[in-house]
């Protein structure tokens, strides 16, 4: 098993609706590329930029990937080194 296992945390954000399969497959292909790209793309998502795995997703749909990427790597505390 990889770093992430999508959780089906993202709930709706503000009554948004969000489409959690498209959620869930952003959050898989981007653990998918490691935990050091993770933190960056974490790191870029907060900063309003748009990694090219979330792509085309409702802003409430970006929120709920950054949302599910910080609870998944809360686990290494800012590093890639599990604590």
């Amino acid at each position: 098993m990889g770093i992430c296992k999508y959780t089906n945390a993202a709930a709706s954000q503000r009554g948004a609706i969000l489409n959690h399969r498209l959620v869930e497959q952003c959050v898989e292909n981007l653990c998918r590329k490691g935990c050091r790209a993770v933190w960056s793309d974490l790191d870029a998502l907060e900063d309003g930029e748009i990694v090219p795995e979330a792509e085309g997703l409702s802003s409430a749909e970006v929120n709920a990937v950054v949302t599910e990427l910080r609870e998944v790597m809360a686990v290494y505390e800012g590093t890639c080194a599990v604590g």
